[in-house]
């Protein structure tokens, strides 16, 4: 074979390979734009889910504020008509026994014999509906979850924690602590919810009040917060006790606290305790230490003891 033959084949061949490379090139365009069609329908359709899930529990909520709705008009037929339930004997002797009890606090306070405030009266309802909670105990303990519903009588909360990205309905008591935490990127979370420190003192006089001398507050900090925030945090701490004993110490003495007595003192530390504990992760051990949420009090005792 000549070599003008050789050079021939060899461009037939070159033009043969070009053909089916051009072939290929088509077929994977095309096979490109069946891909990016099947992306823009699973997106399509993962819209349609979320639009969906969101008119599902928009239509759930919907439900539940009519069911409130329709309990409260009857409750306030009841608050409206109490003889319809009872007689008038008995209505006017519950009256009387309400207005007995309040001229006797009444009489307390002036007399500077009540003990415990405000502090308890509030305990049948510390949580509302909506309030973002974080579970402390069990096996979803560090999650966080919003209040769907409370129950006073029983002191419980039904609360909706999201994980894995499903919802779980959960049922807490009304003791769950309040949860601080410190992370290394120098935020606070209180409750799962990012807050200013200096919002802090007066979310701590809330919670306290409405827990009263059963409260406590959990605080975790991340060994690489930076220290001066967490100095901080525990101002506002301190700032939240010291206006709570202030004002418990103005109700039963009449003064403030830091012109008391150290008996004085001593019942308004049993009526506004500083319940407290917290957890941090040592940076060499990288083991966590814990504070006793009684640590003021036992303090206080070894004091009197020396």
């Amino acid at each position: 074979m000549t070599k003008d033959e050789i050079i021939v084949l060899l461009k037939e061949q070159l033009q043969l390979a070009n053909e089916q490379l051009q072939q290929a090139n088509t077929t994977v365009s095309s096979l490109t734009l069946q891909v990016n069609e099947l992306i823009k329908r699973i997106k399509s359709l993962e819209e349609l889910l979320v639009q969906k899930g969101i008119a599902i529990d928009k239509a759930n909520r919907q439900n539940k504020a009519l069911g409130k709705l329709v309990s409260g008009k009857k409750s306030e037929r009841q608050e409206k008509n109490p003889q319809d339930s009872m007689t008038q004997e008995e209505f006017d002797k519950k009256k009387e026994e309400q207005a007995e009890k309040r001229k006797a606090r009444d009489i307390n306070r002036m007399l500077g014999s009540a003990e415990e405030t405000e502090f308890e009266e509030n305990l049948d309802c510390p949580y509302l509906v909506n309030d973002t909670v974080k579970v402390m105990e069990g096996p979803f303990s560090g999650f966080s979850g919003i209040v769907e519903e409370v129950n006073a009588e029983k002191h419980k909360l039904k609360v909706t924690v999201k994980i894995f990205g499903r919802k779980t309905p959960l049922e807490l008591g009304f003791m769950q602590p309040s949860a601080l935490r410190l992370t290394a990127g120098d935020t606070l979370l209180v409750n799962g919810k990012p807050m200013q420190v200096s919002q802090l003192k007066e979310e701590t006089i809330r919670f306290v009040h409405r827990l009263g001398k059963k409260h406590l507050i959990s605080i975790e900090s991340d060994r690489d917060a930076d220290y001066n925030l967490y100095f901080q945090m525990q101002n506002q701490l301190i700032e939240a006790y010291s206006q709570l004993r202030n004002e418990t110490a103005q109700k039963k003495y009449h003064r403030d606290y830091a012109l008391l007595n150290n008996d004085q003192k001593e019942q308004v530390r049993n009526i506004c305790p500083q319940r407290i504990t917290e957890s941090y992760a040592n940076a060499m051990t990288q083991t966590d230490q814990r504070v006793d949420a009684n640590a003021e009090e036992k303090h206080h005792l070894r004091q009197l003891l020396l």
